[in-house]
């Protein structure tokens, strides 16, 4: 297979008014050739048989952009989106790896000095809908069913408290205690059992979780 890309990036980063202010932007075409996808051919002796092959030629483009500011002393917002034109499957051997891409992509990052030495940090992302190959076993031996599967989209919350404590001798300390992914949003459609397919995961791979960090510097 082969893969030819084209892109171009713009760049501005400056003071505007009293306000520091990142922007970045980024498009780009991509043409594949040839992609390698896996194709069911038979079933022998209960043994799967598959052979890989060249697929149809597609093509891909999309935007990429990133931007920054600081509005207020302390108060620090980042954010990011990607969108990308990804060729609609209508079979689910028409796959390889590379097709496993969400549309849309985004995250929301806002930093705030509460104090000094105290910080809360929050993140939002955001992950769009994704076509997704399907492959179960089929009890009767006649060869796994095989489906395209339109995910749902997800969002995922995070938030983060930061704590600095300086003692005699130079002597200071990081408190941090946060959640991730406060929500527990996940995939409700995971498969179970003998016949379930690895494969099919997406999604957030992480469930809620509280964590705890405590850095010591001498």
């Amino acid at each position: 297979e082969s893969n030819a890309t084209f892109s171009a990036a713009f760049e501005f980063m400056n003071i505007v008014g009293q306000v520091p202010v990142k922007f970045w932007a980024k498009a780009f075409h991509t043409a594949q050739a040839g992609g390698y996808i896996d194709r069911y051919v038979g079933n022998s002796n209960n043994i799967e048989l598959w052979q890989r092959e060249n697929s149809e030629d597609a093509t891909s483009w999309g935007v990429e952009i990133e931007v920054g500011i600081k509005p207020i002393t302390g108060l620090e917002v980042r954010s990011s989106l990607s969108m990308i034109s990804n060729p609609e499957k209508t079979e689910v051997e028409n796959f390889n790896i590379h097709d496993c891409t969400p549309n849309e992509y985004g995250n929301l990052n806002i930093t705030y000095e509460i104090s000094d030495g105290f910080k809360i940090s929050t993140a939002a992302k955001y992950t769009g809908k994704i076509q997704v190959p399907h492959s179960t076993l089929a009890l009767s031996g006649n060869g796994p069913n095989l489906e395209l599967v339109n995910t749902v989209e997800f969002i995922e919350f995070d938030v983060e408290f930061a704590k600095d404590f300086q003692f005699p001798g130079k002597i200071s300390t990081t408190l941090i205690l946060g959640v991730k992914n406060i929500a527990d949003t996940f995939q409700n459609d995971l498969d179970f059992g003998c016949t379930r397919d690895p494969g099919y995961f997406f999604g957030p791979v992480r469930p809620r979780t509280f964590f705890m960090n405590l850095t010591l510097s001498l």
